[in-house]
């Protein structure tokens, strides 16, 4: 049976570090800009269609944040995440967001 180290060990050797390269930083900052954006879409008063587009975008957005941290964790390891301020920030919200 693969243990969660084996497993962060693997994913470390088999996507080269994905918690620090930069193209995966890169990539969960166009999430970020992109969620802003879908946020901005909504007002007061506004048809089914932009709520049922907002709530949707919120869970997708939600699950891509989960990914982006379980990667992290699973690469740097809990201590190495926690040792950086914005994981601490990312997490935070991240699990705030499940728990809403």
């Amino acid at each position: 049976m693969l243990e969660v180290e084996d497993a962060a060990v693997a994913l470390r050797l088999v996507a080269g570090d994905p918690a620090t390269a930069v193209a995966f930083e890169k990539g969960v900052a166009s999430l970020v800009a992109i969620n802003v954006l879908c946020m901005a879409v909504t007002w007061y008063n506004q048809p089914a269609w932009v709520d049922l587009f907002a709530e949707t975008t919120d869970w997708v957005f939600t699950l891509a944040f989960t990914a982006e941290m379980t990667v992290k964790l699973m690469g740097l390891g809990v201590k190495q995440y926690l040792a950086d301020g914005w994981n601490v920030l990312d997490g935070s919200l991240v699990t705030s967001s499940l728990l809403d």
